[in-house]
Parts: C-alpha cells; structure tokens; sequence
C-alpha cells in the first residue's frame, strides 16, 4: 500500500516535531478515520473502528509543529503526511455532509469539514506536492459550487477563489472589504491573523508563497532573457518562455518534486539532452515532457509526441491546446500517409508546432514522405513500454531508428510508468545513439489501499466483505496479521457467488453514494450486460435518481449515431459501459459524464486502463485471466495490466485515496487466507524485462516465417500485416543501390539498439534469409525501380503495387477526371485489387473473415456520413444485433486504420506512375483518399470541420460542411473554420438558419466541450 516514502516521512517527524519514528499509529488511524467514512457511504461496517478526535487532536499538534519551523526548513515528507491526515479524516466526511438535503454549512473558518481540506491542501502545496493539493482544492471548489445560494455561500466562494490564487501563484493583493476579502487578505499575508484557525492559514501561506516563488525562479521567472540565452536560444523568444511560465502559474504548476526536478533544471531543461523518464503513474512525468516541449517551441523547433492509443492521443491534444492557449502554438493530430498536411517541412515557416500521434501513423508519414520531419527538434515517446509490445514494437523502433537516422540534432524524450523496463529501455536508448539521461524514481503520489473483495458469512447469510492490508512496506511473501475491513452485512449474496457475482453486487451498493467506481471486466459484450443488469437493479428499487442526461451530449450521439447509444440506456441509473467497440464520442462522453458526477460506475475492458485519467474512488477487478483464443484456455493476466486496472482508482489531482481491489471468490477459504494468497497481485517483485523487443523480435519472427521461401513474396505469412509491411520496406530500403547485399543488412540490421543483443549465429541466419528475400524481390520487379520505389514507401504487397500500377497506366484512369469519378474509380481499383489477392495469407491477416463486398459498400456510405445505424444494417458481421453492433465498431476503430492504407498506395503509386510533385499533394484526390476513409468523410472542407470540431462528431461534420460551403477566396480552409467557430462560440444566435435538430443542438454541445 504505502511506499517507503511514507515511512521515511515518519522518521522524519521523529526528528522535527517529536513522534516516535518506530511508530506508524498515526497513518493507521487516519486510515481507519477514512475507511469509516468510507463505509458509511455505502452502509459498511468497518474495522478497526476509528477515533476521530484522537486522531485530529495529534493531526493538529502535528500541523502546529510544522508551522513553527522556520521557513527556510524543508520538511517536505512531514507536510505530506499531515495533509494526508487532514484528508482522510475529512474529505469522505465532507461529502457526506454535502449529500444531505438543506445541510446548513457554518462560516468556512467554523466548519470542521472545511478546514481539514483547507489545513489538508496547505500542507501539501508546503511540501511541494501540488498534485494531491490539486485534489484536494477541485473538492473544495465542488463544495463551494454546491452552496452558492446558502447562507454563507458567499464566504466559500471567496474563500475558495484565495486558494485557487494561492494554488496558481497569484495571490490577490490587498483589498479593503472585509467579509469577502478576508480569505485573500490572509492568504496573501496582507492581513494579521487574530485567531489559531487563522493563524495555521497565514503561516502554512507563507511557506508556500516562498516555495512557489523559488520553483519558478529555477525556471527563469523574471529573468527570462539570461535563463533562455543560457540554454543558447536567440533572446527574442524571452517572450515565450515569459508567457509560458505564467501559464504555469495559471494552472498551478509552480511546485515540483524531487523525482521531478532530478539532477536538476539546469541539466536536462536545455536543448541537447536527451532523457529516459521511469515515474510511476501520477508522479508528473507528463509536465517533464511538456517542459521540454516548451523549451524547443521557444526555440522555434517543431514537437512531436507519439503515443500508443487513439484515446491518448486525443486526451493529450487537449492538454497541450490548455497548456499553450493564447500563445500561438499549433496543437494537432497528425495525419498519415498522403494526407498529411505539412507542417513541419517548411524550413521558412517559423510558427510554432505540436503533432500528436501514434507509432503507426508516423511510420506511415516516414515512408510515404521522409522529408516531412525536416523542422523537428523533439521527439516524445510516452507509454514507452509498447517498444516491448509483440505486434507494436518493431513499428516503435522503425520509428525512433529512422527519425534517429534523419535528424541527427533532434532531441528524444523516452517516457514510461514501469520500472520493470527500465534497464532494458536504457540499454536500448543507449545503442541508438547519444546519451540518455535518466530521470528516475519509484515515489508514487497517490496513496493505492490495495486489498480484495469476497464473501464472509455463511449459508444464506454470506455477504460481501473487503480486506485490505494495512499501511506499511509490504512483501509478497508476508501474511497480514490485522488487515482492514469494510462488511456489507445487509448485501446479501448466494451461496455459490462467484468472484463477478461478489464485484457486481458490491459495485451495486456503491451506484447511490457519491463514490465513484470502476468495474473490470473481460469482454466487451459483458460490460454493456453487466452495466445493463446493474441500472435495472437501480431502477426496479426506484432508485434511478440520477439526473437528466445532457440534451446537447444525446444530439451529438444522436447525429452520428442514428439511433438510441447503448450509453444512454444505463447512463440515467449512473453507470455506462466503456469498450473499445463504442465509437470514440461514446467513450469521450462516458469520460466526461463521469467527470461531470453524471454516472458513478463504469463497466470497462481493461483497454480503459491504458493512461487515460479518471476520477475513480475505487477499481474492482472481476477476474485476472482471459480467454486466451489461440491456445483456447484461460490464461492469467499479465501483472502490469493487473496493476493498471487497479490503478485507475486514486488518480493524482482528482483522488488521493484509490482502492484497488482484486474479486475472488470464497474457494473454501478464510477471507484473511484469500487476502494473503492475492498477495501476487499486488506486491510480486517484478524482475527486470529482458525480452527482445524491437527490430531483433521482427527478425527473428522472420526466420519462424520462412521468408526465403519463393512463395513467401506471395504469401506474406507468418506475420502481422503491419509487421510484413514493416520488414519488406526495411529490406528493400536497406539494400537499395548494392550489390553486397548480404554485408548491407547486416550493417544497417545492427544500426539498430535491438538487434545489437542478437547471439552471432542468429544474426548470420538472419542475414542468409534475409538476402535470399531480396534476391527473390529483385527478380520478381524485374529491374522496375518504379515497382521498387512504390515497395520502399509503402511495404504493400508486391501483387497489389503490380495491379495498382496497371491500372493507373491503363485507358480506365484520366488525371483530368472529376474528383467524383476519381474516387469512384479508387474504389474500384481497391476492390479489383483485393479480389484478386484474396486467400492469400496477408489477405486473412488484414481483412479476416469478413466479406469482402459488404466491407467495402459499409466504407463508402462511411465516407458519404451514413449513421452507425445505417451501417449497421448494411453490414451482417454477427446474427446478434449487439455483437454486430460491437464488431462494426472495433472494425471502424482500429481495422479501417490499416485497409485504408491500400488508397494510399494507390495515391503513391499515381505520383510515381505521372511523375507528380510532392508539393500539391495536399489538394490530389487520391492522395486524400486514405484520410477519407479513415476519417469517414469525403472532402478537404469536411475533413477541416471534422478536425475543428475535435474529430469525433463524423456526421455533424458532413453537415456543417452542407450548411456552410466554402467559398473560395483568398482565406484558407482552416482560417475559414475557425473564424465560424469562433463567431458560433462566442454568439450563439449566428449560426445559420439551415441547421435543424438534432444538428444544431449538437453544433451547441460541440461548442461547449
């Protein structure tokens, strides 16, 4: 549960403020003080029982004592625990409070809900831990939002707003009326405390104002020009950097802790120094990436972030747009392939650049347009683990190698939450050139209370009981003498529950209380059943008392939809299921209903848990194996996604405490034994991974494929389609222009950090295979550098270029026909293309079993913004309405991504086959046509209002695209949409008369996203 750090935080008050260092009461009775309060939202009986006043009476002497220190002392583990106390004996309690129907709230200085979060939040901002005061101060303005028409609803609200400046590094100056200033004033230190409650206020200020100014100090603030042209960047951008660190100020990031700072500002906060950062999650590795961001930005540089999934990246496109607001930055998605719109390449072009994107999509750019990297100055890989993922890996390092290879001056930044990987990850980055500092730490901010959920009793008085093992180091191997409890005596549950029998009905309880809970489980069918049968239990005891749902969120789902979300029809009990079959606005508006205290429970599938941040209370975890389809057994999880799914509750910033637990079901044992055997899935000692990762994986694979194999050109089995896609352009590319081919792959395979580890002999098996697959790709071109050319930038099989290119040559295709008749004629070539191909061993890799023609027809009414509805009815994957329903989706998440790459070697090999320039492929049909199919539109100016309005309301777009045609002028597109956005925000009543329901009010609720 709590780390080391927690202990060295009570040896430290042993030497500053007098409390036995060999002793721990303290944390466990603030523990026990939460875990009431806990309980008691939920009817739970709890043991140890708690002492609230003993508790608070030692709390406060605690706090007393750190006050009186002198404010040059550091005592940032003694603050951190005396807010931790604070928090626990008050926050749940506050909530409760704050549930009750005309609760009457005394003046914030009398309420002792109140000051325990404020005493809670002061303390933690005096140690430096801004995330939890972050936590801390949102329930507080929570609270505050809830009273405004209270009696003293005036006093919270300029109460909260002085914290909030305190947070943000702005304190109010001195103003004169004193009921609604007062807060400031203190705060401020421009007002004299005259009371002990004041006194704690003012001082713990004090302390923070001085923190807060030395952090940004080391930043450069007020000195902006000296600090920039220390790190060699022309002085001009002193500006940015000024503006810059005030936005920091604004969003409150003017602490920062020692994992953090690490060796330093002045070492890794320059340009030429590249980093590995290993921080557990919620310990601030993202703001390491966006300061480094800044630091290039100011120097003019182009950013670009990768990151594994589709929901981080949209997750991290509006953090960076929040991040440099008003400051002239470009935050986008990048585009791949042949619609990419360059905004990198321009050597000229001295406006500032992020892109955010996946490993895929960047592949993708490198080899259809190498030079579109030309301005990047910094790369940022997050979520770095997926180097080790099987399928993703290889793809990751294409990625770093090439970017590596072709922009020698650039700076990388590595990051990753999984120390496990951290000696593999640094031997890697070592090889690939340069020197990486590491950054790295195992202190984890959010306090986890780990534990599992089962049954006790007997008979038909079993009920649900959660263990939890106390505070402390623990081992895997120990056995908990006195852990915690939490009983449901009044759930009841059958005699045979099993582990998702016992999740369910616990999850139940928690759905009328404030908590908010995510449940794990291991299909995507069986979270819309589970939160289904969940909101019926709700609504069958009336107590579906959630509020209505949003009417311009169901718009949104209603335009792109066409019909009722499987979201809605639990949404108004409070719960939602969330799976990677929904479309990506489903999932955006399930996150933000929770956000928003709409829904309580979600039912996910572990892909939930892969860094997107929630405000989770708890996370239960219903099973830890999977039906693993190619053995066709249940297979155990693997740790780190166990891990991840618990650590979805107690996010830093929204939830200090989590509670993670792990279902199991009675299995005649004791529940305390139970508790003890789930050990593994909490404390086991991960060992360092020593996997191969990497080009050396895709290699070896290679061998297992047999691509010396005649038939192998054909085939391409044995392998992913993007793992074939992967080796054929490497090849071809490695060894374009020698003869000595052999002596070429083994030098460029060994470019690469990966397969520096390969033992002697695999490498020579390797390169013997290996050159026998370029032998037979030469013979098979023929000497067709045209054929070559069109391999090298897109990896596509050799059979489909071939068809491609005749086609194009042929007395069916005119450039001069209308963009009409050329997608038209895309679309014919692609299906011609695959017919021919079919039953080849890439075809069933990348199409499946689905049919071939239905696909294909289910993609062009895509295109044309045909609802899901619609779709849906085209297309009969599955006999169940619901599981076609989730096929479709999954297809059009993540299957459409890689088909749509056939138009873009089509669009490719157009530009060889007519010897086109690179520089209007921007405005080239068929260079749009994979953009088109990914995104689901069919035009320039609906691809700019689907990016304007946050890529996700794919039929909204069609529309407004209708309503509003572009009229041709000296205006770009983009100036276009954004100068009607900007009119439509800020007055609602300008938005064209064309626009009927339910678009318009979904137009409204994309404006107030």
């Amino acid at each position: 549960m709590y780390s080391q750090t927690l202990q060295n935080y009570v040896e430290e008050l042993g030497q500053y403020a007098g409390i036995d260092p060999r002793s721990v009461s303290l944390l466990n009775d603030a523990l026990a003080c939460f875990l009431a309060a806990f309980g008691g939202l939920i009817g739970a009986d709890t043991l140890p029982k708690e002492d609230f006043l003993s508790t608070s009476v030692r709390l406060l002497l605690l706090s007393d004592g750190l006050e009186r220190i002198e404010i040059g002392t550091r005592l940032d583990g003694s603050h951190y625990l005396a807010g931790l106390g604070f928090e626990q004996t008050g926050e749940v309690l506050a909530r409760i409070a704050n549930l009750k129907e005309n609760a009457q709230w005394p003046h914030p200085l009398d309420s002792d809900h109140w000051y325990r979060l404020t005493l809670a939040m002061l303390h933690y901002l005096a140690g430096g831990h801004r995330v939890q005061a972050l936590g801390v101060l949102r329930h507080l303005e929570a609270i505050a939002a809830s009273m405004r028409e209270a009696e003293h609803g005036s006093e919270y609200s300029a109460a909260v707003s002085a914290l909030h400046r305190l947070y943000s590094g702005r304190p109010q100056e001195r103003v004169s009326s004193y009921e609604s200033t007062a807060w400031e004033n203190l705060i401020a230190g421009h007002q004299q405390p005259t009371e002990q409650q004041e006194t704690r206020i003012y001082r713990l200020a004090g302390k923070i104002r001085q923190r807060r100014d030395e952090a940004l100090g080391a930043l450069g603030q007020g000195r902006e020009q000296a600090w920039i042209r220390a790190r060699g960047i022309a002085q001009d951008s002193a500006g940015f950097w000024r503006q810059y660190l005030t936005r920091l100020e604004e969003r409150g990031i003017t602490t920062f802790t020692p994992e953090q700072v690490g060796p330093g500002f002045d070492e890794w906060l320059r340009l030429g120094r590249d980093l590995l950062v290993v921080l557990p999650t919620g310990s601030g590795k993202s703001i390491i990436g966006e300061l480094r961001s800044a630091l290039s930005l100011a120097a003019r540089q182009q950013v670009l972030w990768m990151l594994p999934t589709r929901a981080l990246v949209r997750q991290t496109k509006r953090e960076f747009r929040r991040a440099f607001r008003n400051m002239e930055v470009e935050v986008e998605e990048l585009p791949t392939t042949e619609d990419f719109l360059p905004l990198f390449a321009d050597p000229a072009d001295e406006a500032r650049h992020v892109a955010v994107t996946t490993p895929e999509k960047l592949a993708a750019l490198l080899r259809a347009n190498p030079n579109a990297t030309t301005n990047v100055g910094l790369i940022v890989l997050d979520e770095a683990q997926i180097l080790l993922d099987r399928n993703r890996g290889t793809t990751v390092e294409f990625v770093l190698q090439r970017l590596r290879h072709r922009l020698p001056g650039c700076d990388f930044v590595v990051m990753t939450v999984f120390g496990e990987h951290s000696n593999v990850l640094q031997s890697l980055l070592q090889r690939m050139g340069g020197t990486f500092l590491p950054l790295i730490a195992e202190t984890r901010p959010t306090r986890r209370i780990y534990g599992i959920l089962t049954c006790d009793g007997s008979g038909a008085e079993q009920h649900p009981v959660i263990l939890l093992y106390p505070p402390g180091l623990q081992q895997e191997t120990e056995v908990t003498s006195q852990p915690f409890e939490i009983s449901l005596l009044s759930t009841k549950l059958p005699s045979n529950a099993t582990a998702q029998t016992i999740a369910q009905r616990f999850v139940r309880t928690t759905r009328a209380s404030p908590i908010k809970t995510v449940f794990f489980v291991n299909r995507k069918d069986s979270t819309e059943t589970q939160a289904l049968e969940i909101a019926e239990k709700a609504k069958s005891r009336g107590k579906s008392d959630r509020p209505q749902l949003p009417p311009l969120d169901i718009a949104r789902l209603r335009c792109e939809l066409g019909r009722i979300s499987v979201i809605e029809e639990t949404a108004e009990a409070g719960v939602a299921p969330h799976h990677a079959g929904l479309t990506p606005l489903e999932q955006h508006i399930v996150e933000e209903w929770l956000r928003r205290n709409i829904l309580r429970i979600v039912v996910a599938t572990p892909t939930l848990a892969q860094g997107i941040n929630l405000p989770f209370d708890v996370s239960v975890v219903a099973s830890t194996k999977r039906y693993d389809t190619r053995t066709q057994t249940m297979e155990e999880l693997p740790y780190s996604e166990i891990l991840n799914m618990i650590g979805r509750a107690g996010r830093a910033g929204y939830v200090s405490d989590g509670i993670g637990l792990v279902a199991v079901d009675r299995a005649n044992r004791s529940p305390r034994d139970s508790l003890d055997e789930a050990r593994r899935f909490f404390f086991r000692a991960q060992p360092q991974n020593d996997e191969q990762i990497g080009l050396s994986r895709l290699i070896t694979l290679a061998l297992d494929a047999g691509v010396a194999a005649g038939s192998w050109l054909v085939e391409l089995g044995g392998a992913t389609f993007s793992e074939v896609q992967g080796l054929v352009a490497f090849v071809v590319e490695a060894t374009a222009g020698t003869d000595e081919v052999r002596e070429t792959l083994v030098t460029r395979i060994m470019e690469f950090p990966s397969a520096q580890s390969l033992a002697a002999d695999t490498l020579d098996r390797v390169a013997t295979e290996l050159s026998t697959l370029v032998r037979n790709l030469r013979q098979a071109v023929a000497n067709n550098d045209l054929l070559l050319t069109a391999l090298t930038r897109t990896g596509m099989p050799l059979e489909l270029l071939r068809h491609f290119v005749e086609m194009l040559e042929g007395s069916s295709y005119a450039p001069n026909m209308t963009p009409g008749d050329k997608i038209v004629w895309a679309d014919e070539v692609v299906r011609s293309g695959l017919q021919l191909c079919k039953g080849r061993a890439w075809y069933s890799s990348l199409i499946g079993d689905l049919d071939q023609e239905p696909m294909l027809q289910v993609i062009r009414l895509w295109r044309e913004s045909a609802s899901l509805a619609q779709l849906e009815a085209t297309w009969r994957i599955k006999p169940k309405t619901k599981a076609n329903r989730i096929k479709i989706g999954e297809f059009l998440n993540h299957n459409l991504s890689l088909i749509a790459q056939l138009w873009g070697a089509l669009a490719v090999c157009e530009e060889l086959v007519l010897n086109l320039p690179t520089s209007n492929r921007s405005e080239r049909v068929l260079a749009q046509m994979p953009t088109f199919v990914r995104e689901g539109i069919g035009s320039l100016e609906e691809l700019e209002w689907l990016r304007a309005i946050g890529g996700m309301d794919r039929v909204l777009a069609h529309e407004i695209a209708r309503v509003v045609p572009w009229q041709s002028s000296s205006i770009d597109r983009r100036m276009f949409v954004k100068r009607h956005l900007q009119s439509w925000r800020r007055d609602h009543s300008s938005i064209p008369a064309g626009f009927t329901e339910p678009y318009r009010s979904a137009l409204l609720g994309v404006l107030d996203d």
